[in-house]
């Protein structure tokens, strides 16, 4: 029979002994000690963080990274879908020096990146500095000049290859019969005045972004100390709109080298190949022709011009906002 004591001193130790002895059963082991102190709270955020990301990555490594892989190996082999490959080097990528077709769509497409995408920059700009006045009609205007951005670009295409025929609309503009679609000299200036009155709505609403991002006291103390309208764009505007320009300028230089859609709804890239852009050249010297070799050729060269552009803009950039 256990003995029962009555000294409040000893009936206290006792508790403190079953509370040690309670605490000792309750102990970690020495391996949920480490992995305790492994996975510290910042560790578990990133952790989580990652899991969180872990689908996107899963996702752009099956359907990006895999892709362009296994273009890079096929531009290795001479392929047709349906015979068996046969290994060819670099081949493919030597011929493309001699290909009339690879260099008249290198240089459909250059033309499309220096003259098409920067002279829609430049209205997209002008009319963010105009509408981002407060003026009656603001919203109006501003939704007049997006709209175009949300039409689709097929249907955009089919419209002005009517308005383009002979005798269409813009003839009667002009006030002569100039057949763009079906003359090298007007085809891609053509289709280049579509791009610039499509693009400029998007580029609008990016700039208006980066103007209302800028703090109202720089345009007070230029105006206190008596700037003109051009020196406050020149000096203020400008320098703190870097790297809204940035992103446009990446941006529109990838949407450059993918262009396919207006040639090959209004012109199928003619006439002659004049409005035929290196993308169009891709899609018909795989599925048309059936040279999957060459035309991935094409794609990896695409990509490595896309790549190359990209560092040496990030870096200019840089070094300007340095």
């Amino acid at each position: 029979m256990k003995k029962i004591t009555t000294d409040p001193a000893e009936r206290k130790s006792v508790r403190w002994q079953v509370r040690a002895k309670a605490v000792v059963r309750r102990a970690p082991s020495p391996r949920a000690i480490s992995w305790g102190r492994l996975m510290t709270y910042d560790r578990r955020k990133q952790l989580t963080g990652f899991l969180f990301v872990l689908p996107v990555l899963l996702f752009f490594a099956v359907f990006n990274v895999y892709p362009m892989l296994k273009a890079f190996q096929i531009s290795l082999f001479e392929w047709d879908l349906v015979s068996p490959m046969k290994f060819a080097g670099l081949k493919n990528y030597v011929s493309l020096l001699s290909n009339a077709n690879f260099l008249q769509s290198f240089k459909v497409t250059w033309y499309y990146i220096v003259l098409v995408y920067p002279a829609s920059w430049t209205l997209g700009f002008a009319v963010a500095l105009l509408l981002k006045a407060d003026f009656p009609g603001r919203s109006f205007f501003r939704t007049a000049f997006f709209l175009p951005v949300v039409f689709p670009i097929i249907g955009v295409s089919l419209a002005w290859w009517v308005m383009y025929q002979p005798g269409g609309l813009v003839d009667s503009v002009v006030g002569k019969t100039l057949y763009w679609m079906t003359r090298s000299r007007y085809a891609m200036p053509g289709i280049a005045i579509m791009e610039i009155w499509r693009e400029t709505g998007y580029w609008m609403i990016l700039f208006l972004v980066g103007l209302q991002s800028i703090h109202p006291e720089y345009y007070e103390a230029a105006s206190i100390d008596g700037a003109s309208p051009w020196q406050v764009i020149r000096y203020i505007t400008v320098p703190l709109m870097r790297p809204v320009f940035a992103l446009v300028v990446i941006i529109s230089l990838i949407w450059g080298m993918q262009v396919i859609v207006p040639m090959y709804v209004m012109t199928h890239g003619g006439p002659g190949g004049t409005t035929r852009s290196l993308l169009m050249l891709i899609y018909e010297t795989g599925l048309r022709d059936w040279r999957m070799g060459a035309a991935c050729a094409m794609s990896v060269v695409l990509l490595l011009i896309m790549l190359i552009l990209t560092v040496i803009q990030l870096r200019l950039f840089q070094e300007r906002g340095a």
